[in-house]
Protein backbone atom coordinates (compact mmCIF):
# COMPACT_ATOMS: atom_id res chain seq x y z
CA UNK A 1 0.00 0.00 0.00
CA UNK A 2 2.84 2.37 0.87
CA UNK A 3 4.52 1.70 -2.50
CA UNK A 4 1.30 2.51 -4.41
CA UNK A 5 0.82 5.76 -2.48
CA UNK A 6 4.44 6.74 -3.11
CA UNK A 7 4.08 5.97 -6.83
CA UNK A 8 0.92 8.07 -7.08
CA UNK A 9 2.62 10.91 -5.20
CA UNK A 10 5.64 10.82 -7.54
CA UNK A 11 3.41 10.75 -10.63
CA UNK A 12 1.36 13.71 -9.38
CA UNK A 13 4.51 15.62 -8.44
CA UNK A 14 6.03 14.94 -11.87
CA UNK A 15 2.87 16.07 -13.65
CA UNK A 16 2.67 19.26 -11.59
CA UNK A 17 6.33 20.07 -12.31
CA UNK A 18 5.75 19.41 -16.00
CA UNK A 19 2.74 21.72 -15.92
CA UNK A 20 4.75 24.43 -14.15
CA UNK A 21 7.48 24.20 -16.79
CA UNK A 22 4.86 24.39 -19.55
CA UNK A 23 3.27 27.46 -17.99
CA UNK A 24 6.65 29.14 -17.64
CA UNK A 25 7.12 29.06 -21.42
CA UNK A 26 4.10 31.31 -21.95
CA UNK A 27 5.60 34.04 -19.75
CA UNK A 28 8.95 34.13 -21.58
CA UNK A 29 9.14 36.73 -24.34
CA UNK A 30 11.99 35.53 -26.53
CA UNK A 31 12.77 36.22 -30.13
CA UNK A 32 11.93 33.69 -32.82
CA UNK A 33 14.94 31.73 -34.00
CA UNK A 34 16.41 32.86 -37.29
CA UNK A 35 16.10 30.79 -40.41
CA UNK A 36 17.84 27.42 -40.26
CA UNK A 37 21.26 27.08 -41.88
CA UNK A 38 21.68 24.62 -44.76
CA UNK A 39 23.69 21.43 -44.29
CA UNK A 40 27.26 21.68 -45.56
CA UNK A 41 26.96 18.41 -47.50
CA UNK A 42 23.33 17.97 -48.56
CA UNK A 43 22.12 21.59 -48.60
CA UNK A 44 18.92 20.60 -46.75
CA UNK A 45 17.72 22.96 -44.01
CA UNK A 46 19.04 21.93 -40.60
CA UNK A 47 18.06 22.61 -37.00
CA UNK A 48 21.02 24.95 -36.57
CA UNK A 49 20.76 28.68 -36.75
CA UNK A 50 23.57 31.08 -37.45
CA UNK A 51 25.95 31.18 -34.49
CA UNK A 52 28.48 33.96 -34.14
CA UNK A 53 32.11 32.73 -34.30
CA UNK A 54 31.04 29.11 -34.89
CA UNK A 55 33.93 26.94 -36.10
CA UNK A 56 32.64 23.77 -37.81
CA UNK A 57 36.18 22.35 -37.78
CA UNK A 58 36.15 22.21 -33.96
CA UNK A 59 32.66 20.75 -33.94
CA UNK A 60 33.72 18.01 -36.38
CA UNK A 61 36.91 17.26 -34.40
CA UNK A 62 34.99 16.79 -31.14
CA UNK A 63 32.43 14.61 -32.91
CA UNK A 64 35.12 12.48 -34.52
CA UNK A 65 36.92 12.07 -31.18
CA UNK A 66 33.64 10.96 -29.57
CA UNK A 67 33.00 8.43 -32.34
CA UNK A 68 36.52 7.01 -32.04
CA UNK A 69 36.28 6.58 -28.26
CA UNK A 70 32.81 5.02 -28.49
CA UNK A 71 33.88 2.49 -31.11
CA UNK A 72 36.94 1.50 -29.05
CA UNK A 73 34.84 1.20 -25.88
CA UNK A 74 32.25 -0.84 -27.80
CA UNK A 75 34.91 -3.28 -29.05
CA UNK A 76 36.30 -3.74 -25.54
CA UNK A 77 32.77 -4.18 -24.16
CA UNK A 78 31.85 -6.69 -26.87
CA UNK A 79 34.91 -8.80 -26.02
CA UNK A 80 33.87 -8.76 -22.37
CA UNK A 81 30.25 -9.71 -23.11
CA UNK A 82 31.17 -12.47 -25.57
CA UNK A 83 33.66 -13.98 -23.11
CA UNK A 84 31.99 -13.54 -19.71
CA UNK A 85 33.81 -14.47 -16.51
CA UNK A 86 33.75 -18.16 -15.73
CA UNK A 87 33.51 -17.68 -11.97
CA UNK A 88 29.89 -17.06 -10.91
CA UNK A 89 31.04 -14.55 -8.27
CA UNK A 90 32.41 -12.28 -11.01
CA UNK A 91 29.11 -12.08 -12.94
CA UNK A 92 27.03 -9.09 -11.88
CA UNK A 93 23.28 -9.40 -11.31
CA UNK A 94 20.21 -7.20 -11.00
CA UNK A 95 18.48 -7.66 -7.67
CA UNK A 96 14.97 -6.46 -7.05
CA UNK A 97 13.45 -5.66 -3.70
CA UNK A 98 10.00 -7.13 -3.43
CA UNK A 99 7.16 -6.20 -1.11
CA UNK A 100 7.48 -9.64 0.50
CA UNK A 101 10.53 -9.31 2.76
CA UNK A 102 10.59 -13.07 3.49
CA UNK A 103 11.26 -13.94 -0.12
CA UNK A 104 14.83 -14.80 -1.07
CA UNK A 105 15.96 -12.36 -3.77
CA UNK A 106 17.09 -13.91 -7.00
CA UNK A 107 19.28 -11.96 -9.34
CA UNK A 108 19.12 -11.58 -13.09
CA UNK A 109 22.52 -11.69 -14.82
CA UNK A 110 23.40 -8.38 -16.48
CA UNK A 111 24.94 -9.85 -19.64
CA UNK A 112 21.92 -8.89 -21.76
CA UNK A 113 21.90 -5.43 -20.22
CA UNK A 114 25.62 -5.05 -20.92
CA UNK A 115 24.97 -6.02 -24.55
CA UNK A 116 22.30 -3.31 -24.69
CA UNK A 117 24.82 -0.79 -23.34
CA UNK A 118 27.22 -1.74 -26.15
CA UNK A 119 24.39 -1.33 -28.67
CA UNK A 120 23.61 2.06 -27.13
CA UNK A 121 27.27 3.03 -27.39
CA UNK A 122 27.40 2.14 -31.08
CA UNK A 123 24.04 3.72 -31.93
CA UNK A 124 25.30 6.91 -30.26
CA UNK A 125 28.44 6.77 -32.42
CA UNK A 126 26.24 6.27 -35.50
CA UNK A 127 24.05 9.19 -34.43
CA UNK A 128 27.08 11.48 -34.09
CA UNK A 129 28.49 10.29 -37.42
CA UNK A 130 25.15 10.96 -39.09
CA UNK A 131 25.02 14.43 -37.53
CA UNK A 132 28.50 15.14 -38.94
CA UNK A 133 27.56 13.92 -42.43
CA UNK A 134 24.01 15.24 -42.90
CA UNK A 135 23.74 17.62 -39.91
CA UNK A 136 20.87 17.80 -37.42
CA UNK A 137 17.51 18.05 -39.11
CA UNK A 138 14.48 16.15 -40.41
CA UNK A 139 16.63 13.59 -42.21
CA UNK A 140 18.75 13.04 -39.09
CA UNK A 141 15.70 12.48 -36.86
CA UNK A 142 15.26 8.98 -38.35
CA UNK A 143 18.62 7.92 -36.83
CA UNK A 144 18.37 10.17 -33.75
CA UNK A 145 15.17 8.47 -32.61
CA UNK A 146 17.03 5.14 -32.40
CA UNK A 147 19.39 6.72 -29.88
CA UNK A 148 16.41 7.91 -27.81
CA UNK A 149 14.81 4.45 -28.05
CA UNK A 150 17.96 2.79 -26.70
CA UNK A 151 17.91 5.24 -23.77
CA UNK A 152 14.27 4.43 -23.03
CA UNK A 153 15.00 0.70 -23.13
CA UNK A 154 17.92 1.11 -20.71
CA UNK A 155 15.70 3.04 -18.29
CA UNK A 156 12.95 0.41 -18.50
CA UNK A 157 15.44 -2.38 -17.83
CA UNK A 158 16.90 -0.50 -14.86
CA UNK A 159 13.44 0.12 -13.45
CA UNK A 160 12.28 -3.48 -13.90
CA UNK A 161 15.26 -5.35 -12.51
CA UNK A 162 16.83 -6.22 -15.86
CA UNK A 163 13.72 -7.64 -17.50
CA UNK A 164 11.06 -6.38 -19.85
CA UNK A 165 7.99 -7.60 -18.03
CA UNK A 166 5.32 -6.62 -20.52
CA UNK A 167 5.09 -7.64 -24.17
CA UNK A 168 3.30 -4.34 -24.90
CA UNK A 169 6.66 -2.57 -24.43
CA UNK A 170 7.65 -3.27 -28.03
CA UNK A 171 4.35 -1.89 -29.32
CA UNK A 172 4.91 1.28 -27.26
CA UNK A 173 8.46 1.61 -28.63
CA UNK A 174 7.21 1.24 -32.21
CA UNK A 175 4.48 3.80 -31.56
CA UNK A 176 7.07 6.16 -30.06
CA UNK A 177 9.42 5.82 -33.05
CA UNK A 178 6.67 6.33 -35.65
CA UNK A 179 5.06 9.28 -33.85
CA UNK A 180 8.34 11.15 -33.19
CA UNK A 181 9.63 10.70 -36.74
CA UNK A 182 6.24 11.58 -38.25
CA UNK A 183 5.92 14.78 -36.23
CA UNK A 184 9.52 15.76 -37.05
CA UNK A 185 8.92 15.16 -40.76
CA UNK A 186 5.61 16.98 -41.07
CA UNK A 187 6.06 19.85 -38.57
CA UNK A 188 7.59 23.10 -39.79
CA UNK A 189 10.67 24.85 -38.39
CA UNK A 190 11.21 25.42 -35.39
CA UNK A 191 8.46 23.13 -34.04
CA UNK A 192 10.14 20.00 -35.42
CA UNK A 193 13.45 20.74 -33.67
CA UNK A 194 11.74 21.73 -30.41
CA UNK A 195 9.59 18.59 -30.43
CA UNK A 196 12.51 16.25 -31.01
Amino acid sequence: MVNKCMQIFIILLSLSLLGAVGLSFSSVKGKTPSDPQPSRLTGYPTWRTKIKDFDPNRDDAVGFLSITLMVIAGIIGLKTVRNPPTKPKLVTHFYTVSDDSDRDPTGVPTLGFNTLLIFYNWITALTILTSLVIDLGKLWSVIGVLHNTAEITILVLLGNGGRIRNSNFFAWILTYILSVVSICIFADWPVDAAFF
